[in-house]
């Protein structure tokens, strides 16, 4: 690890110094022609709006063309797009986890690593879904701890989906709709409507996709198992009340119908993609609802803005519990049902930026209940039923914080920043596992935690071009309990495992951003050390047959990111990236029941992992006001060491290399496109599962989607 950090550290170090010299020579050629350079990018990663070259953190923004050319349409098309970022949808796919710099990795109402927020509420928690992502503008990934400024479950970093607000002065929108393999349609269409010209408009947005084949074909129902509807949509209005005051309102509503899982007993079973054999229908359906409003009054000492949101989210489901279709043994199924209603409110001061002291201050707060039901149903092979395993949780969380930053501009070239935020966490939980003929598992607790997180920085102007930064942060996760545990486990040590206690992280980190040649290109670069307090870690107990979350002990991760784009010619644009991390467990603390051996130097799940992103887009004129289009984007995942201590042996997790290609012609109005994902049809695994009817171990696992093509047609108005 240390000799990579060596390699990396001399790498930067190269960077800084060629960037500052190349920087200064190129700062005076201004014959540069202005359509062949990069736009620039304003991001509010800093609760403000700066250039993306500005921010003293890393951070990588995914503008709208950028989405709009690569046709991103899943949330790990656009993670992949981040250097040590990847999604993990779970064995079921029924929550998506972002984790950056090897941070995540959740359970079961486990809240993840990383703060995920949508318009600037925060949408993070136990339960992390998505709307579907049309109409976006970018989006902004904050990599390494976001403490201060971002607060809760910022460990790893945060991610904030910003969607297209409306326009006061034009009236205008867009229809697309596509076709592609496994029969799937797509429709989608937004509207933006003036309703008083530079006082109120609302901006409309809708999506309809369904999906009636897949990969994963069940031969005993005679049905797709990877079938999907989704529907949604969106609604926002945006109200200019004064010169001074503008309020946003947003309404977010989706769901999604369709099988709760899709994988297939390949180890034992012998099970593949076409050929499942259950013998209950897997049916599920998720509901999402975000509502917000965004008020900001300009005021003569700076911003004051307040946001709140109310988000729902419901799960229904029924599936397979036993993976066998044969009934002369026991079978069994599972039901889901899920609540989660979730409150959030942020006020903030932003103080003007035209003196030597800036400061953002803000108070915060959320509020998060959360319920689920989960039987499981064991029956005989007529049918009689045998027993009910049932598992009630519920979860009440409230936190409360107040953070500060403020930025002391010494001189021209020089900035000092210090940050800070105090956080108090409380939550309420019940739990009751109960099983027929069985000691049943019962647990009522409440737990808070106190956290402060400090941060500290300096941004170096060394020319016109090259910013240099160096930056420390604190991450904190407050603590949370396990509700997916087996009756193997004796309700005294339950007690002890099912809670685990908070997580906290520190990044110390040295970073550059330059623009080259007169903006055609830039490089940002970052080399950091990552180290954690209470690692939390998935554990795999095959005594026990559980799957658990615990403190696993300390943890030092080493990295390099580095993001680039160039603009050669006018009608080419070429982006990438690269990230290398190398974690590992430095300190270990006990697991009560000692389920599973963790030794000091184990990899840190997750950490342990080199990615690279390459990307492009070139337009071709070929008649006044046409052009051909081509783009590409190639996306490759290695991970060195063990995802999750204890998981199965023979399959690999996250190890894949995804080639995506469109081509298509666009005039000013329309577009005709056509695309093939994952032309080199990698076929990686993305989850497992485990099920255990009577006693046998049978390990489910999910793979990416292989090669599928589509065609789609876009109308402006």
């Amino acid at each position: 690890m240390y000799r990579s950090m060596t390699i990396s550290t001399c790498l930067l170090l190269s960077m800084l110094m060629t960037s500052t010299v190349f920087a200064q020579a190129n700062a005076a050629d201004d014959s540069s022609d202005e359509s062949a350079r990069l736009e620039e990018i304003i991001v509010t990663a800093s609760k403000r709006e700066q250039s993306l070259q500005d921010v003293p953190i890393t951070v990588t923004a995914i503008t709208g063309q950028t989405i709009q050319d690569l046709d991103l349409r899943r949330i790990d098309e656009f993670i992949d797009m981040v250097p040590n970022a990847l999604v993990n949808s779970g064995a079921f796919s029924i929550n998506d986890t972002i984790s950056i710099r090897g941070v995540g990795l959740p359970l079961d109402f486990i809240e993840q690593g990383t703060g995920v927020y949508q318009n600037g509420y925060y949408i993070g928690g136990a339960r992390t879904v998505f709307s579907d992502f049309y109409d976006l503008e970018r989006v902004e990934v904050l990599r390494g701890p976001q403490g201060a400024l971002y607060g809760r479950n910022a460990v790893g970093g945060a991610v904030n989906f910003i969607y297209n607000a409306p326009d006061l002065e034009d009236f205008g929108g867009s229809v697309q709709v596509g076709y592609g393999e496994f029969d799937r349609t797509e429709a989608r269409g937004v509207v933006n409507i003036p309703i008083s010209e530079g006082k109120f408009a609302v901006r409309l947005a809708t999506w309809y996709i369904d999906q009636n084949e897949g990969e994963y074909f069940n031969t005993t129902l005679d049905e797709w198992q990877d079938r999907q509807e989704i529907a949604g949509f969106r609604a926002s209005a945006l109200w200019q009340a004064s010169d001074n005051v503008d309020v946003t309102f947003w309404m977010d509503s989706s769901s999604e119908k369709g099988p709760e899982n899709h994988g297939a007993a390949e180890e034992i079973g012998g099970e593949a993609k076409t050929d499942i054999r259950r013998d209950t229908p897997s049916n599920a359906q998720k509901d999402f609802s975000l509502y917000g409003m965004t008020i900001n009054w300009e005021t003569s000492i700076g911003t004051v803005s307040s946001l709140s949101s109310f988000r729902e989210y419901k799960l229904d489901s029924l599936s397979d519990q036993d993976g066998f279709d044969d009934k002369t043994l026991a079978f069994q199924t599972i039901e889901r049902d899920e609540d989660v209603d979730a409150f959030f409110q942020e006020l903030r001061l932003v103080s003007t930026w035209d003196n030597s002291l800036q400061y953002v201050v803000g108070l915060n707060y959320y509020k998060e209940d959360l319920n689920l039901f989960r039987p499981v149903h064991i029956m005989d092979p007529s049918g009689a039923l045998l027993a009910i395993s049932a598992t009630e949780a519920v979860i009440n969380a409230k936190s409360w914080s107040a953070f500060g930053e403020l930025t002391w501009t010494i001189t021209e070239r020089l900035d000092l920043i210090g940050s800070v935020r105090r956080t108090s966490d409380e939550k309420d939980f019940d739990f009751a596992r109960t099983r027929t003929g069985s000691t049943g598992i019962f647990l009522d607790r409440n737990d808070d935690w106190d956290n402060t997180s400090w941060g500290a920085g300096i941004l170096f102007r060394a020319t016109d071009d090259v910013n240099l930064y160096l930056r420390a942060n604190e991450g904190f996760r407050a603590g949370g309990y396990n509700t997916g545990f087996n009756f193997d486990v004796d309700p005294a040590l339950a007690a002890e495992i099912i809670p685990y206690g908070q997580e906290t992280s520190l990044n110390i980190e040295l970073g550059v951003k330059t623009s080259w040649f007169d903006n055609k290109l830039t490089i940002n670069a970052a080399l950091f050390r990552l180290k954690q307090d209470d690692v939390l870690g998935g554990i795999f107990d095959f005594g026990s047959f559980n799957f658990f979350f615990q403190n696993l002990g300390k943890g030092e991760t080493d990295g390099f990111e580095l993001d680039f784009a160039v603009r050669p010619i006018e009608n080419l644009t070429i982006g990438g990236s690269f990230g290398y991390i190398d974690g590992e467990i430095t300190e270990v603390t006990p697991i009560p029941g000692a389920f599973v051996t963790i030794s000091e130097g184990s990899p840190i799940p997750g950490a342990t992992s080199t990615n690279w992103t390459l990307f492009g887009t070139y337009r071709i004129p070929i008649s006044a006001g046409m052009n051909f289009v081509m783009s590409a984007a190639w996306r490759r995942n290695h991970h060195r060491g063990g995802y999750s201590p204890g998981w199965v042996e023979g399959a690999e997790l996250f190890e894949y290399s995804i080639v995506d290609i469109r081509a298509g012609v666009e005039a000013e109005r329309w577009q005709l496109m056509g695309y093939i994902n994952n032309v080199t049809d990698d076929d990686y695994v993305i989850s497992q599962a485990f099920f255990s009817p009577g006693g046998q171990f049978r390990p489910i696992t999910s793979r990416h989607v292989g090669s599928n093509w589509g065609v789609q047609a876009m109308f402006r108005f």
